[in-house]
Formats: structure tokens, C-alpha cells, sequence
């Protein structure tokens, strides 16, 4: 008969170093000592060197983190230079620098105004700032022609929306700044208003011929969309200035443009005793309510 076979006639204490032997552990005074376990490497040092390299894929895109990083903008030579050369044109593929711009929002739908401002005493507050404080080389003036008509649309000429470009609000103040001082200065085409001035109050010394003659002159050629003069606008303007106005054939009238609309004549539906009809279902309801079945014949 084995050892094994007689443990439960063995006593305690021997039962408990039976054990620890057939494990391999050792039990001094209620402590268990574990010998240590030996790892052994299989592969050789020469295969371990010997590693393919990491393919990288053309079309891996890894996101840069620019939260707690220093910004330090650049000067306008160096912003205009940059604009000039390959390497924006291989960084926005000929795009405007907000076209492959997107937001984090939280929630379903964006919110209709953006961050307050990507740059808090010299560092990133975001790790996804706007296009234009993610490049520290794009600085916006008056005097960069080019980065400012990117953010006009160019049919109303007027500056694109935050909701499209995506622009904090502290560069969208920069950016309507510098862009009336571009139209002031003449560096930006934008509409102008059509007014009407009296010119007898300038040429009072030419006679009235002459004066017509140089209207004619002047407003020979009208391209503002907004420069059709209705009979009401002509009507508040003083007398002279009215018959002017009226022998120019230069300006439009809003009577020349004026189409006659053909007369429909509708036949409404007739509806016989209306109220009577009304009168007799709220007597209905008071029956109902007074009875003490709904179904009455």
C-alpha cells in the first residue's frame, strides 16, 4: 500500500508536509516558500534583431494633440511666403485652409457659435483648434489678400458664417477687422450703395441742358442689382430733382418692369345653414350630457 493510500492515518502535521512536497513547496512555521520560476526565452538574439519594419499605410491620418502646447504665432513676410509656397499647397491640396476642418461637439447637432478662443496665456486650451490657430504661419491682415478672400463668399461678397468655417470667435473678430479695412483701403471689391444726389447743388452754374447731358453722361452704365428706382422713391425727392429723374433714360423704372397680372375670379364653396349646423351639435352634446346613455336615436 503506498503513502498516499495511508494519509488519512498519518497525522496532521505530516499530511500537511506530504503535500508540500508533492508540490514543491516548503512549510516552515506556517510559511509557505515557493521556489522561483525560471523563464526561458525561446527565440535567438539574432531573430529578435532581425524584425520586419512597421508598414505605413499612405492614407493613415494620425490626429496631432495640441492641447497644453506653446502657440507663437508668426510675422505677416513669413505668413505671406508660406502661402506661397509647396508645402501649403501640399498640406490643403489647393482648398481653402477651413475645408477639411471638423468640429467636436457634443451631442447630435453643433452648436451654432464655436469656442470663445483656442489660446489661453500662450498654449492651447483644445486639442482640436480652429484652422486658423492650428497654423501657427497663417496670420490674417489686411495686407494678405489672399487668406482673406477665402473666408468671402464670392457671389454676396459678404464673410462666410462660423457654422462653415469653423474659426473661433476671437479670429472671426480679427477677421471682420482687417476685412472692412481691406474694403476701406480698396484692396477687397465689395457693393456700394446707390445714392441720389442733387446736382444743381454741385453744377448750379451750368444750364439746365447741360446739366441733363452730363447725367446722361454719368449713368450711362448701371450694373448694381439694387439700382431699379420705384414711382414712390421718386415721388419723395424734390420737385427738380423729379423731372430729371424723369427725362433721364439712363435709370430704370420700376414702370417699365411692371406686368398686369390676369384677373381670377374664385367661386367659394357655398355652405348652407352654417350656424344652424353649429347651433344643432351643440344641442347635441347638451342632450348627451344629460342623458345617461351616449347612444340616443
Amino acid at each position: 500500500m503506498s503513502i498516499l493510500s495511508k494519509a488519512p492515518l498519518i497525522s496532521k502535521f505530516v499530511r500537511i508536509t506530504l503535500n508540500d512536497m508533492i508540490v514543491g513547496r516548503k512549510h516552515v512555521f506556517g510559511i509557505h516558500l515557493t521556489p522561483p520560476f525560471h523563464h526561458f526565452c525561446t527565440n535567438s538574439v539574432s531573430s529578435l534583431n532581425e524584425q520586419e519594419p512597421i508598414k505605413e499605410s499612405p492614407h493613415t491620418n494620425i490626429r496631432k494633440n495640441y492641447k497644453g502646447k506653446l502657440y507663437k504665432q508668426a510675422d505677416l513676410a513669413t505668413s505671406i511666403e508660406y502661402f506661397n509656397s509647396d508645402v501649403f499647397r501640399n498640406t490643403y491640396k489647393g482648398k481653402p485652409v477651413w475645408f477639411y476642418y471638423r468640429r467636436n461637439y457634443k451631442g447630435h447637432f453643433p452648436s451654432s457659435i464655436t469656442r470663445k478662443n483656442c489660446v489661453h496665456f500662450g498654449k492651447f486650451v483644445s486639442s482640436n483648434p480652429c484652422p486658423i490657430c492650428r497654423d501657427e504661419y497663417l496670420v490674417l491682415s489686411h495686407r494678405h489678400i489672399e487668406l482673406l478672400k477665402q473666408f468671402i463668399n464670392p457671389d454676396t461678397l459678404e464673410i462666410f458664417p462660423l457654422s462653415k468655417t469653423g474659426i473661433c470667435r476671437h479670429q472671426y473678430k480679427i477677421l471682420q477687422h482687417e476685412v472692412e479695412k481691406a474694403r476701406d483701403l480698396g484692396l477687397i471689391q465689395t457693393w456700394l450703395p446707390f445714392y441720389l444726389y442733387n446736382y444743381h447743388d454741385y453744377y448750379d452754374y451750368l444750364p439746365k441742358d447741360q446739366l441733363n447731358e452730363l447725367l446722361k453722361i454719368n449713368n450711362s452704365q448701371l450694373t448694381h442689382q439694387d439700382a431699379v428706382i420705384s414711382s414712390n422713391d421718386i415721388a419723395s425727392l424734390p420737385l427738380d430733382i423729379q423731372e430729371i429723374l424723369k427725362a433721364n433714360q439712363s435709370i430704370p423704372h420700376t414702370e417699365e418692369f411692371t406686368i398686369q397680372l390676369p384677373e381670377i375670379n374664385i367661386d367659394r364653396p357655398k355652405v348652407t345653414k352654417r350656424y344652424q349646423m353649429e347651433e344643432d351639435y351643440k344641442a347635441l352634446l347638451i342632450r348627451r350630457k344629460r342623458s345617461r346613455s351616449f347612444i340616443l336615436n
